[in-house]
């Protein structure tokens, strides 16, 4: 049974609510772009800006592909750096740029049964809240901590993707052909079992209590500094026992609505230039394009080791950036 189907849908009222959340989200996301009115949100990039920004997209779009995290860390500091935007307008584009490919994800796994709705809906659902409320007044914090947030959660995301890749490195050393592939016959016995039954997993109090925790922090984070929070969702999940599948799945769902409510929040107070939304989106789609090819001949330890580096140049830029911002108070 396809988790998206309507007849899922009504024997699910979670994902029901979920799917209307995102609608109303959406809705607000469209109205809010056809009553921006700032002169700046209507400005028209001269073309050394749109070949800028698409090429900022195709970075962005391209890291994610690759190794599944680091569109926004990726694209913030090249919108502030390339594009000369201030942090709060950065933050304010990468939101709205990313609101609509993390829902498309979202729909696709729904699709094809791998997510679960109970969790989705737990950390959804007050991210929403969080992220409206955090991009509201996120004109209230200063810029210059606005950067100094956005360097420490870069750094801060270094050795987490740094312990991933050793540790599928070292696993892939201690493991012989047989096993491998009686382990993948395993799983994907598993997940087949598995996946009619995401649907249906009721969290416990307990989880349902951590999921509502994580989400909040998500919803920050999306308004504040314009990260989707991906890595920490996965994280979370991970922990949970879900098909890897299934993980890519359950947090796309989790992060779309907040994205969407901080995209219309932002959108409605002008805060993004909407002339530069297409050339970063095509940019975006063509990169994820190539990343994904790329990582289909590319050994994923190899992957994120680049990651590793990658993120070290951009938080080495963000601290050279925030320690700045910070001397000309």
């Amino acid at each position: 049974m396809l988790c998206g189907s309507p007849l899922c849908l009504s024997l699910h009222p979670a994902m029901a609510r979920l799917v209307r959340a995102s609608a109303r989200m959406a809705s607000s996301f469209a109205r809010a772009s056809a009553r921006t009115s700032s002169s700046f949100a209507l400005q028209r990039p001269c073309v050394p800006q749109a070949l800028r920004a698409a090429t900022v997209g195709a970075l962005a779009g391209g890291s994610v592909s690759c190794v599944g995290v680091g569109a926004s860390l990726v694209m913030i500091p090249g919108l502030t750096g390339v594009m000369g935007m201030s942090q709060l307008t950065a933050t304010a584009t990468s939101v709205t740029v990313l609101s609509g490919s993390v829902l498309v994800t979202a729909l696709t796994f729904g699709m094809y049964g791998q997510l679960d709705v109970g969790a989705a809906a737990c950390l959804a659902l007050p991210g929403m809240v969080a992220a409206r409320l955090s991009a509201r007044h996120a004109s209230k914090v200063p810029d210059r901590w606005l950067r100094v947030g956005f360097a420490v959660l870069v750094l801060g995301c270094i050795p987490a993707v740094a312990m991933q890749a050793w540790e599928k490195w070292d696993a892939k050393q201690h493991r012989d052909v047989h096993d491998e592939a009686q382990d993948s016959g395993a799983e994907a016995c598993t997940q087949q079992k598995t996946r009619p039954d995401l649907a249906l997993r009721a969290p416990s109090a307990r989880q349902a209590a951590a999921h509502a925790a994580v989400g909040t922090l998500t919803g920050l984070l999306t308004g504040l500094l314009g990260v989707g929070g991906t890595p920490l969702v996965m994280a979370h999940l991970a922990l949970t026992g879900l098909p890897q599948a299934a993980v890519l799945g359950t947090s796309a769902a989790a992060l779309a609505p907040p994205l969407l409510a901080g995209a219309a929040a932002h959108l409605r107070l002008g805060r993004v230039p909407l002339a530069t939304l297409p050339p970063l989106a095509v940019g975006a789609a063509a990169g994820s394009c190539a990343g994904a090819g790329l990582a289909a001949e590319l050994p994923d330890e190899l992957l994120r080791g680049v990651l590793v580096l990658v993120l070290g140049a951009v938080g080495g830029q963000a601290v050279r950036g925030a320690a700045a911002a910070m001397l000309r108070r």
